[in-house]
């Protein structure tokens, strides 16, 4: 995994804020899903995205033996254990 500054992946995440909730898409100030979200922002601080996001249901109630978001997120992020949580 790459890894970039966490000041530059704030700001432009919080570029993204007022971007409308939109499935499967990836465009700021257009629209976004929640894995999506992730995306867009990695294409602009790292450049071309990690991997492909595979067809989801829209409210994630996936019914397979995987959780598509869940796998997602952990290609792309740190998981943090956090028991106070």
């Amino acid at each position: 995994m790459t890894s970039a500054d966490p000041t530059c992946v704030i700001a432009i995440a919080r570029s993204w804020l007022g971007t409308p909730c939109h499935d499967q898409a990836s465009l700021r100030g257009a629209g976004c899903g929640c894995l999506d979200l992730a995306h867009g922002v990695w294409r602009e601080v790292v450049g071309s995205e990690p991997f492909p996001i595979p067809p989801n249901s829209r409210d994630w109630d996936e019914t397979g033996p995987s959780e598509v978001l869940a796998e997602g997120a952990r290609r792309m992020m740190i998981e943090v254990f956090d028991p106070t949580v």
